[in-house]
C-alpha cells in the first residue's frame, strides 16, 4: 500500500514538475484581450475606445459577427504580422466557433503595419483582396495624417458594411 501511495506522490510531483517547465519554456506570447478593442499600444483616447466598442458590439448583437481591434507596439518574437494575426485570433477564439465568422484588425504605429485576419466562415464574403483593399483605401490614407480613430472607425464601418447584416 505503501508503494502505491509513493508512486502515486512521485507521478504527481512529476507531472506538476513538467507543467511548469512546460510553461516556462513556452511563455504566453499574446496579451489577455479587454474587450472589443484592446489598445495595448495607447493609440485612442477612451471616448475613441467606447465609440468604436460600441459599433462592434451593435454589429455581433445584430449579426452574431465578431470584430475585434488590437494596437500593439511590437509583435516579437514573430517576423510576420499575418502568422502573429492568425496566432492570436486563434488563441482568443474570435468568432462563434462553429460559424468562424470573426475578424480580427491589428495596427501597431510603432511597427507602421496594419492586417486584418478573418475566419474560415468571414473569408466567403471577406476575401484578403477584400480586406487589403479596404486597408489601402479606408485605414491608410488616415493613418498617414495620423488619424489612427478615424481610419479604424472608416475601416470598420466598411467592413460592416460589406459584411452584412446576415
Amino acid at each position: 500500500m505503501k508503494h502505491i501511495a509513493i508512486v502515486i506522490l512521485c507521478s504527481f510531483l512529476f507531472l506538476s514538475w513538467c507543467a511548469q517547465v512546460s510553461e516556462s519554456a513556452h511563455p504566453k506570447k499574446f496579451p489577455e484581450p479587454v474587450g472589443y478593442v484592446n489598445d495595448f499600444e495607447k493609440i485612442f483616447k477612451d471616448d475613441e475606445v467606447n465609440n468604436l466598442t460600441e459599433l462592434l458590439q451593435l454589429y455581433q448583437n445584430t449579426t452574431t459577427n465578431q470584430i475585434s481591434i488590437l494596437t500593439i507596439d511590437s509583435i516579437s518574437p514573430y517576423e510576420s504580422m499575418k502568422e502573429f494575426n492568425k496566432d492570436l485570433f486563434n488563441e482568443w477564439g474570435i468568432g462563434l466557433k462553429n460559424e468562424n465568422n470573426g475578424l480580427l484588425i491589428t495596427l501597431s504605429k510603432n511597427l507602421r503595419e496594419v492586417f486584418i485576419t478573418t475566419g474560415l466562415g468571414t473569408e466567403k464574403i471577406l476575401s484578403d483582396y477584400t480586406c487589403n483593399s479596404i486597408v489601402q483605401t479606408y485605414m491608410i490614407p488616415r493613418f498617414r495624417e495620423g488619424q489612427y480613430y478615424e481610419g479604424v472607425m472608416d475601416g470598420s464601418k466598411e467592413i460592416i458594411k460589406v459584411w452584412g447584416e446576415e
